[in-house]
């Protein structure tokens, strides 16, 4: 069983991982990879300096700038060890 977080609590995780490089997996395949940016009250995600690439295929990188990932289509989210 989970527990949920309070939104203090929840609060101080966002603002850990705030400028933070992170990799989102997404449900049709593909990964964005770039820097936690802020989120809103959904809680969608905005990610800055953002590059998308299709998971398990070569050469697909795409630099894509600022991108919103809305929560209903993130799968997983990574932090990168070197930001930890």
């Amino acid at each position: 069983m989970s527990e949920s977080l309070s939104p203090e609590d929840g609060q101080k995780i966002l603002n850990y991982f705030m400028n933070k490089k992170l990799t989102i997996k997404i449900c049709d395949g593909r990964r964005i990879t770039g820097f936690l940016y802020c989120t809103d009250n959904y809680p969608n995600i905005l990610i800055s300096q953002a590059v998308e690439s299709w998971e398990g295929v070569k050469n697909t990188e795409r630099r894509i700038g600022l991108v919103m990932i809305k929560r209903d289509i993130i799968k997983n989210i990574f932090i990168a060890k070197d930001d930890m």
